[in-house]
């Protein structure tokens, strides 16, 4: 265990003293856990760290573990975390929905929801600084949120979308009940244009199938209703 991870492990280890040091020989399983990542949690799949010996503490890790969120389209996205190499010199590839990312691209994704190239210029606040500056700190308490209340409370999802300039906020999270069924709370803070009093809104989402969703929204009265989400794709 630590900040970041929890692991159960299971196999064989050899501890050897040669001269005034000691050495490990074998390889320990990862029978399940996870990692967080800038602040998100991912579950880990498979793994092993295989121990060769040597006074310097460094074995070897395959280790992949993936995270699956919704992007801003409110799309179902899976985002996998590999890791091979050393402890010391990790070699790290992220790849999402089957499809190699780069780092700077899955941090955006974990951030956001969206590429980097999208966060920067094609959000719709615009590609001013303000508007750069108000998103990265948004995401950063967000990440710091999801380290904090994300662990503790089990929950899979922690947005904060600060807008232009901080005035009006909304503050998001989400939870999947089961693999299919995902549930989220929505508060706006700050005032509308009518002076109104934003109502917070929750959504149920069941994925009946990869092409067919059922959403259920309860709000204002704008906002309340029921909406079938056909998808296809070519």
């Amino acid at each position: 265990r630590s900040d970041e991870t929890q692991m159960e492990l299971y196999g064989d280890v050899d501890v050897l003293k040669t001269g005034t040091y000691f050495e490990l020989f074998g390889t320990l399983g990862i029978n399940r856990g996870y990692y967080t990542l800038y602040g998100k949690k991912f579950i880990i799949d498979s793994g092993e760290f295989t121990f060769s010996g040597g006074e310097t503490f460094n074995p070897g890790i395959q280790l992949e573990a993936h995270y699956i969120f919704r992007d801003q389209n409110k799309e179902k996205r899976q985002l996998i975390f590999n890791i091979s190499g050393t402890l010391s010199i990790p070699e790290i590839n992220f790849t999402l929905d089957g499809q190699a990312l780069t780092e700077t691209d899955a941090v955006a994704y974990l951030l956001f929801g969206q590429p980097f190239d999208q966060v920067g210029y094609g959000s719709r606040e615009g590609a001013s600084g303000s508007s750069m500056t108000t998103k990265v700190l948004g995401g950063l308490v967000a990440t710091q949120l999801s380290k904090t209340l994300g662990n503790t409370l089990n929950l899979d999802m922690i947005e904060i979308d600060a807008g232009d300039n901080w005035q009006n906020t909304t503050f998001m999270v989400g939870k999947y009940i089961t693999n299919d069924l995902f549930v989220t709370y929505r508060k706006d803070f700050g005032k509308t244009d009518n002076q109104s009093v934003t109502p917070d809104i929750i959504t149920l989402e069941y994925e009946i199938s990869r092409m067919l969703s059922l959403r259920l929204v309860q709000g204002d009265e704008k906002s309340t209703g029921i909406d079938v989400i056909f998808k296809y794709e070519k």
